[in-house]
């Protein structure tokens, strides 16, 4: 059996949710949670569809940067909306994990090899 050498985005994102007390809750205004979903959302319109994508200049126009696009959202609901809802210690751990997985996703999206710990 060939050893693996990269971690799946799923182990990424997934990594340390067992420690997470599963009946501890938080409380979000709607109007939050509906930015978040409506942003989620946005991202699976066009990620599900091959065709939104067809070149890399497509993918980085849709992601954009800090300012506009969709690199835009996920900052503003990082640091603007989660930041609030999240207990301090788990987002200064969570801040390294971001920086990482987004570095993550850039390079799957152009197909260039990556390994990333967390």
């Amino acid at each position: 059996m060939e050893e693996r050498k990269y971690t799946t985005i799923e182990e990424q994102i997934e990594y340390g949710l067992e420690t997470i007390n599963s009946n501890e809750t938080v409380e979000i205004k709607l109007k939050d949670l509906i930015l978040i979903f409506e942003t989620f959302e946005e991202f699976n319109r066009f990620f599900h569809q091959p065709r939104h994508y067809p070149t890399l200049e497509d993918v980085n126009e849709f992601l954009g940067d800090v300012d506009s696009g969709a690199y835009h959202m996920i900052s503003k609901i990082y640091y603007d909306i989660l930041s609030n809802y999240v207990p301090k210690a788990i987002m200064e751990n969570w801040a390294k994990k971001m920086t990482r997985l987004i570095t993550l996703i850039l390079r799957i999206i152009t197909n260039q090899k990556t390994r990333i710990s967390f």
